[in-house]
């Protein structure tokens, strides 16, 4: 769902077989919120997919459902301090 852009706390719910509603208390129960737990995929996503040399930060940034790769570098950012270049220098 992610990859596609189509993922909105109403299909994520649709798929789970309960209302967006539900999905959201369950979620506030937890101490949580939709937003918090997509952002968390999509860094593990990044993380996992920066380690792909072959990758370029275009087609991570459309695998995250991105639609702006400044989006996805502003986010990488925050999650890491670096840019997708100097974190994969780390790497190596």
């Amino acid at each position: 769902m992610i990859p596609s852009g189509d993922c909105s706390i109403q299909n994520v719910a649709r798929k789970l077989g309960i209302s967006s509603r539900t999905l959201q208390r369950n979620l506030a129960q937890a101490g949580t919120t939709f937003k918090v737990e997509l952002q968390s995929v999509q860094k593990k996503m990044a993380l996992h997919f920066s380690k792909d040399l072959n990758l370029t930060t275009d087609e991570i940034s459309y695998l995250l459902g991105y639609s702006e790769v400044s989006s996805f570098t502003r986010a990488f950012r925050k999650w890491t301090g670096m840019t997708l270049n100097q974190y994969r220098k780390k790497l190596i």
